[in-house]
């Protein structure tokens, strides 16, 4: 009897011994003990048995549950919606002020070359191409981001990949047709102030500027929507690490040719513009009149754009560089993702350089700011003849609704030579 009762416990020891290794490969490292727990703990009475069901299952359940409620709200980064870590309250107050901000910057910005006298030549068409880029980015790119976030769900902080893909050709276009503008910007600031007038129409006529403004939106929206179409890129979205051997002659050429030679362009030809502008004015003979300083303060502000744009891309171009060149793993999506918003919001604030390097841009601010805000009617008074401190002439700032403007049909009808003078009170 001695012998079968040994026989049993020790195949019941075996049983349990293997039972419990295998829930400790399931579960957690609390159902573990149960191998150390003695035999004659296990070979108790049923009551025993259910008692310590009751307390190993709670822990176990309880155990599993937080491990698989980690795995599932880790930090999450992405390039729609940025990171998990802010409030969904708070990403979305953020990219409502980016965008609010940004649109009315840059349409002050586009507005500001059409009713600004000064500014209306047929090179500053260059400045407006640069503002519709920014505005792209203000009004459609951050507002995809705004309504991702409006449409997921509750616990979903992980946009479509066709939105993300979508996203990045319109802020990958907007950025190559800004880096070509800044480079045919400079050289058209050359020809105006170093050379004669007449190479200057010659070549940057409106019919010649108009045809280099849409060449380089077609170079742009093909080089983007290479990526976009074909995934002739890399992959920004997914961050995939088993085809960048493939595309790295691709993202050179496109580096090289569209992107580093453009810029180094523009920093040469604006280091040489100073240069011959400062020998210029150091010569006894030249005299500058108002046109060629107001000509170099824009080119002064233009260079002054430059270099913001440099600024705000240059951490993304960085992680960019790393990221392609040896594997996306060296570079964290946190990292990554946040230096390429840094420089999408550049879009939201190159309007102001503008307004605070140059006052022709400064004025035309201000009294887009005054119509917009400020007036609520119009009223016009002829001035008086006798009395010309105590008139009161109230005129629209748009030419068409200006009485004492060039394009006014009064202005046609009469002949005085006082009418020749342009008249923009507010």
């Amino acid at each position: 009897m001695e012998n079968i009762t040994t026989t049993l416990l020790e195949a019941l020891n075996s049983t349990v011994i293997a039972a419990a290794t295998t829930m400790s490969t399931t579960t957690t490292s609390t159902t573990s003990n149960i191998m150390e727990w003695p035999l004659d703990v296990i070979t108790n009475n049923s009551h025993d048995r259910d008692t310590m069901s009751l307390i190993i299952t709670p822990l176990a359940l309880a155990s599993k549950h937080s491990k698989h409620h980690h795995n599932i709200h880790p930090e999450i980064v992405t390039p729609v919606t940025l990171s998990s870590e802010w409030s969904r309250l708070s990403r979305l107050i953020f990219l409502t002020i980016l965008s609010v901000i940004g649109s009315i910057g840059n349409i002050f910005m586009i507005s500001s070359v059409m009713i600004e006298d000064h500014l209306k030549k047929a090179g500053n068409s260059l400045i407006v191409n640069i503002g519709l880029t920014d505005l792209v980015v203000t009004i459609v790119v951050i507002p995809i981001s705004i309504v991702s976030l409006l449409a997921m769900n509750k616990d979903d902080d992980v946009a479509p990949l066709s939105v993300c893909k979508f996203q990045w050709f319109l802020a990958a276009c907007a950025f190559l047709v800004s880096v070509l503008t800044l480079a045919v910007t400079s050289i058209e600031n050359y020809m105006r102030l170093c050379t004669t007038q007449d190479g200057t129409q010659q070549w940057f006529s409106r019919s010649n500027v108009t045809a280099i403004i849409l060449l380089i939106w077609f170079i742009g929206c093909v080089a983007s929507g290479l990526q976009y179409v074909y995934d002739v890129s890399f992959d920004y979205c997914k961050r995939k690490d088993d085809n960048n051997s493939n595309l790295l002659p691709f993202e050179t050429g496109v580096l090289v040719t569209l992107i580093l030679l453009p810029l180094l362009i523009t920093f040469l030809v604006h280091i040489r513009i100073i240069i011959d502008a400062k020998k210029f004015m150091s010569q006894p003979s030249f005299k500058p009149n108002a046109t060629y300083k107001s000509d170099f303060s824009l080119v002064r502000s233009n260079f002054y754009s430059f270099l913001t744009f440099v600024l705000f891309w240059l951490p993304f171009g960085i992680a960019f560089a790393i990221s392609v060149t040896t594997s996306p793993k060296n570079i964290s999506d946190k990292v990554f993702y946040f230096t390429s918003w840094i420089g999408m919001t550049k879009s939201c604030f190159h309007n102001i350089i503008y307004c605070i390097t140059n006052r022709h841009f400064r004025n035309a601010y201000v009294n887009l700011f005054n119509y917009c805000c400020c007036k609520t009617t119009v009223s016009t008074t002829r001035r008086r003849n006798n009395d010309v401190t105590r008139s009161d002439v109230r005129v629209h700032i748009i030419p068409g609704y200006n009485m004492y403007s060039y394009t006014s049909p009064q202005r046609a009808t009469h002949g005085h030579s006082w009418a020749k003078r342009e008249c923009h009170e507010l």
